[in-house]
């Protein structure tokens, strides 16, 4: 079940407003699905247009059906959204762990050995259910992906069996390129499935180089290609029902005539600018969304401003626990302590009384969203991440540097996601550590692509004359750079790429000597053969 996403009314409508031609295409999709036949469907349009909430309210409505779906919807949270499939893990996570250990087991199948390096918590209860892992199997590299991503289908029609699958795909342009590769995959398949794919992307945020676009190109090479659902701004009588679901009465003409001109139908701009009006007293409503955000971010006090810029520099949701250390670890570099609340400690926060403080008010001024359980708000984001990159960009170049590094140190657990801190640091040492560690990451479980990405990261920042990698920031031991360009040219190789293969193992052989070194001289020449063949 797809966790709620808690915000106050009176800043957006509770009502859902217009869509109803991507509703009707949805639900036939959906109602396909339950007969067996799989679709993919990919919602485009700019930032703000409403995507999320589109599928926010099909998901809504799922639950009125007399056959309910499994609804597979990935909210990850900052360390999780740079990691390979981390998206599709945080959905399927919460569902797998709700299933007995004998649905479990008939679920997973024989996919234990790679599903448990993406969801190491199902090892103890597999093993307890009686089902081996077993080693990994010894499989060309070129080979292993397309072996996970098997694994990926065979869970999903197994849990279709027991009930249809809607699985949510949210900003491809944006995740990591094994996530985008199973989507890929999903879309290409022309199995009976009762399982729907829905992807969300922004066609404004891909370069013309995007590798969004390889995707797009094969899904669309395919005999039942995936369906592209455009969204476009709202019209004006969608405007005046927006207006009212948040202000509770019909707006006038010079209000509703003034938000249709400033936002050209986009829901978000039409939200800040009522917002703004409300809180500005209508001094402040010209300029684009950057500027109303930020107008309305000098009206918060001290405490929601420093909460608002810890969640911004992250890019992404953090947890509570993620959050502190965030805090902590920016204060440990600064000498001037941040404000603190006059109140006391909120009795029901584990938090200190600034971040609590920050967070109740930010909550009220539905700044962020709070993912909430049974146990209360776990992880906090910014209503929409436009508005989360206003606040980041606000910051001064020397806060912007500090406020970064203090994400990756609160996300060393999560080296993909600190590797994109650091770099945007400038921290080149810790930032190649990082990649490094990153990259093995990704060569675990299989994702080529990733960390190819990676290890170019790491021998960008890495001296060209040396021969070895220096790691600092904590690293124990150097890598030579020859080892590091095999592993890149194998990765390369893994992802598609022969040429890139190539390239990376002839760099690597002109590092070796030729006496001292003659066995691996051997083994790259024979690598390099096979992807001169390719």
């Amino acid at each position: 079940m797809a966790l709620e996403w808690l915000m106050p009314a009176r800043y957006t409508s509770a009502r859902f407003v217009g869509r109803e031609r991507e509703l009707a295409r949805l639900a036939i999709a959906l109602d396909q699905a339950a007969g067996g036949r799989s679709t993919t469907l990919l919602v485009a349009g700019t930032g703000g247009l409403g995507a999320s909430r589109l599928l926010t309210e099909t998901e809504r409505r799922l639950t009125a059906l007399s056959e309910p779906f499994t609804v597979i919807r990935g909210r990850p949270t900052a360390a999780e959204r740079a990691s390979p499939y981390g998206p599709i893990v945080a959905g399927l996570a919460p569902i797998l762990a709700a299933l007995t250990g004998a649905e479990l087991a008939t679920v997973v199948g024989t996919g234990g050995a790679e599903l448990v390096r993406l969801f190491p918590a199902l090892e103890p209860r597999l093993a307890d259910a009686g089902v081996d892992g077993g080693p990994r199997q010894v499989i060309a590299p070129e080979r292993r992906q397309a072996r996970v991503l098997e694994r990926f289908v065979g869970l999903l029609a197994s849990l279709g069996e027991r009930r249809p699958v809607l699985l949510v795909m949210e900003d491809l342009h944006g995740v990591d390129a094994a996530t985008r590769a199973l989507v890929t995959f999903l879309a290409r398949l022309s199995r009976p499935q009762r399982l729907v794919v829905v992807g969300t992307y922004q066609p404004d945020e891909m370069t013309r180089g995007h590798p969004f676009h390889a995707d797009l190109a094969a899904m669309a090479d395919t005999p039942r290609p995936a369906e592209r659902l455009d969204l476009g701004p709202l019209g004006r009588d969608e405007l005046a029902d927006l207006v009212e679901g948040i202000e509770g009465e019909r707006p006038s003409a010079s209000v509703l005539l003034l938000v249709a001109e400033r936002s050209h139908g986009n829901p978000l701009v039409a939200e800040e600018l009522l917002a703004a009006r409300r809180e500005e007293g209508g001094a402040m409503l010209a300029g684009s969304l950057a500027v109303l955000v930020l107008a309305r971010l000098a009206r918060r006090s001290p405490e929601c401003r420093r909460l608002l810029r810890l969640v911004a520099a992250a890019d992404g949701p953090l947890t509570r626990g993620e959050l502190a250390a965030v805090a902590a670890a920016l204060e440990s570099g600064s000498v001037r302590r941040p404000p603190r609340s006059a109140g006391p400690r909120r009795p029901d926060s584990d938090l200190e009384p600034t971040l609590a403080a920050g967070i109740a008010e930010a909550l009220e001024h539905s700044w962020i969203v709070a993912d909430a359980t049974a146990e209360g708000p776990t992880a906090l984001a910014f209503r929409n991440d436009l508005i989360g990159r206003a606040v980041a960009a606000d910051l001064l170049p020397l806060q912007r540097r500090r406020h970064l590094a203090a994400v990756a140190t609160a996300l060393a657990h999560a080296p993909a996601a600190a590797t994109r801190c650091w770099l945007a640091a400038y921290d080149v040492g810790r930032a190649r550590a990082s990649a490094l560690e990153a990259a093995a990451r990704a060569e675990d479980v299989d994702a080529p692509q990733d960390a190819l990405e990676l290890l170019d990261h790491v021998l960008e920042l890495s001296d060209p004359v040396g021969s070895t990698v220096d790691l600092s920031s904590g690293s124990t031991a150097a890598e030579g750079l020859p080892a590091l360009q095999g592993r890149a040219a194998e990765a390369a190789f893994a992802a598609g790429r022969p040429l890139r293969a190539a390239a990376f193992a002839e760099a690597a052989i002109a590092r070796l000597d030729e006496r001292r070194e003659r066995v691996r001289l051997g083994l790259l020449y024979e690598r390099l053969g096979r992807y001169r063949r390719a």
